[in-house]
């Protein structure tokens, strides 16, 4: 019973903490997308795909259900 317990609140854990990232990164792009246009500023793919897939893969860890 107490492995069960403590599966859960890592699982409420992570949830937590991926959804904490998602608004983090939400905020870190609307300030990049913010910023007057010039080479050095903006948002970069290769880095909005690694911050989507964080919390994608925090996300997938939680729900993941084991036989």
């Amino acid at each position: 019973m107490t492995l069960y317990t403590y599966k859960k609140k890592i699982r409420y854990t992570l949830l937590a903490v991926a959804f904490a990232l998602a608004v983090y990164f939400v905020r870190l792009q609307l300030i990049a997308r913010s910023e007057p246009s010039s080479v050095d500023s903006g948002t970069n793919l290769l880095v909005t795909i690694v911050m989507v897939l964080i919390p994608c893969v925090l996300i997938g860890i939680a729900l993941r259900r084991e036989k």
